[in-house]
């Protein structure tokens, strides 16, 4: 085999792979870079299908044939990676290519990737001298496809871990030298969107005002909006802190330093990365500790059972602020309240106020979220009177919207993100409607060993109050029918479907007079277009 075949099979197998490389690249960013959320990608059955496909058979097939028939096995890689060179044109064609959002980091990947790609056949057969060797090595790369193509990933990490720790450096110097700045931490198993949204916005009406973007709580992101938006004149920062693991809300601390914290909910998101509950738990209060240490204060949602239970049994009731919707031992609670549709009205009532609202958002749950905001705004000069009069006036796009969808049938977006404590309150939520209650989501992921018992609590609510449930993808979606069958629902009533368009028409075909649609979690894209009037 001469320089030019080899070069003609590198371009070739790297052609009918850069598609794979990129998707992997993609996956690792969408998981953040982060190795236990990627790994617990795997448990999925999306991810289960990345190692058990047709696919990977065929070329376990190829590799067999080495030990029969060297000639055959070489005919059969050329006409496979041939063949896959093709689909991958075809899937480009289409724009059917996953791509990762292009940054510093994933521009080094994909160029290494390029590199890797190429350079591994010309290094294999000019090593070996072997072309069975050579494609023997290609094949089983390609089987090995999460650790294969991870080498740009992790190679790439020390590089990044140093700039992360530098941008981090920066961003908490910078933070220093504000010494009036006050920073306003929010974190939570949910909720820590909304109610760092509804701080924002009360806030802002008083305050210069500035706050981490969306899906932006990570250090990066938090270190970034400082050094490139913290400014002179802003007083205050509200910050959202999300973390995977132990120590990484108190690293997030370190950075913005905050002298306020608001800890909205715990519930068993991520505990697939968290290892244990109690992990979970530690790491929340571990914003409540940094500013209850530094003479500041930590504001707690009273009527989530793990936080409760913690605050008493470290004896820290009476160190921090609490909210509820009903405890009137708490610093604000509610009274009258009601729910609508699209609206809730309630009266809040503090020690020394109270004062009647009405607050445009879809769903009881995001009470909690409100009282949390309304308190973390009293303790820095809001009355809970202006606060009322400022709430008029909100509308948040990063909460449930109710939107017009086809046939009439109200469409609920909560699609922003799933966590078990939202989908069963967004289910609840369904009951003020008269006509069909239809759903429509994903299996939650990253749960871990608590995966099975909450999927049994949704498909039991979704039996309580849905006439037509879709799950859109298959990791719980046998169990969780078994549940809903066992509750009454009727086996066509509870399926499995991902094509966007047969979820629509089936939709279409179960609305009645007064229905209602709930999107909840990571539904395609495309649904939604299809809903919508």
């Amino acid at each position: 085999m001469n320089f030019f075949q080899i070069l003609a099979l590198s371009l070739i197998w790297t052609l009918a792979n850069l598609r794979k490389a990129l998707f992997w690249i993609w996956l690792w960013q969408l998981k953040e870079h982060h190795l236990g959320r990627f790994l617990a990608h795997f448990q999925t059955f999306k991810g289960k299908r990345l190692w058990l496909n047709i696919q990977n058979l065929i070329k376990v097939l190829i590799l067999l044939t080495l030990f029969f028939n060297s000639q055959l096995f070489v005919s059969l890689s050329l006409i496979w990676f041939s063949l896959e060179f093709l689909i991958s044109l075809k899937k480009a064609q289409e724009k059917r290519i996953f791509l990762p959002k292009i940054t510093l980091r994933t521009s080094l990947e994909i160029a290494i990737s390029c590199l890797l790609l190429l350079s591994l056949p010309f290094l294999t057969f000019f090593l070996s001298k072997s072309l069975v060797f050579t494609l023997g090595v290609l094949i089983l790369a390609d089987l090995l496809a999460p650790l294969f193509y991870s080498i740009p990933v992790l190679g790439v990490e020390p590089l990044a871990s140093k700039w992360r720790k530098r941008l981090m450096l920066k961003a908490r110097l910078k933070r220093e030298n504000f010494e009036n700045l006050k920073v306003i931490g929010v974190t939570g198993s949910y909720g820590k969107t909304s109610t760092k949204e509804l701080i924002a916005f009360l806030l802002s009406h008083k305050f210069k005002v500035l706050k981490t973007k969306e899906h932006e709580n990570s250090e990066v992101g938090i270190s970034k909006r400082i050094l490139e938006e913290l400014s002179p004149d802003v007083e205050i920062f509200v910050c959202e802190m999300g973390a995977y693991n132990q120590g990484g809300i108190e690293m997030l601390c370190q950075i913005a330093l905050p002298q306020f914290g608001v800890l909205t909910g715990i519930n068993q998101q991520h505990l697939a990365t968290f290892g244990s509950q109690e992990n979970i738990i530690k790491t929340k209060f571990e914003l409540v500790h940094f500013v209850l240490e530094r003479g500041g204060k930590a504001f707690c949602n009273l009527d989530n059972k793990f936080i409760r239970e913690y605050l008493e049994k470290n004896e820290l009731k009476d160190k921090v602020f609490l909210y509820s919707k009903e405890d009137l031992k708490a610093d604000i609670f509610t009274t009258k309240i009601k729910v609508f549709k699209d609206k809730i009205n309630f009266e809040a009532q503090t020690k020394d106020e109270k004062a009647e609202f009405e607050v445009k958002v879809v769903g009881k749950h995001y009470l909690e979220n409100i009282l949390g905001a309304l308190l973390v705004a009293k303790e820095l000069g809001l009355s809970l009177k202006e606060s009322s009069q400022i709430f008029k006036n909100f509308e948040s796009q990063l909460f449930n919207t109710l939107e017009k969808g086809i046939l009439g049938a109200d469409l609920i977006d909560s699609s922003y993100s799933a966590n078990p404590f939202g989908v069963l309150a967004d289910l609840e939520h369904l009951k003020l409607w008269k006509g069909n209650k239809i759903v429509v989501m994903p299996c939650l992921i990253e749960l871990g060993p608590k995966a099975k018992e909450v999927h049994l609590k949704i498909a039991e609510k979704i039996a309580q109050v849905c006439n037509l449930a879709i799950i859109t993808s298959l990791d719980f979606f046998k169990m969780m029918q078994k549940k809903a069958l066992e509750k009454g629902m009727a086996k066509d009533k509870f399926v499995f479907l991902e094509n966007p368009q047969k979820i629509a028409d089936l939709i279409e075909k179960n609305i009645t007079k007064d229905s209602v649609i709930l999107l909840e979690g990571r539904v395609p894209k495309e649904l939604k277009k299809l809903l919508l009037i």
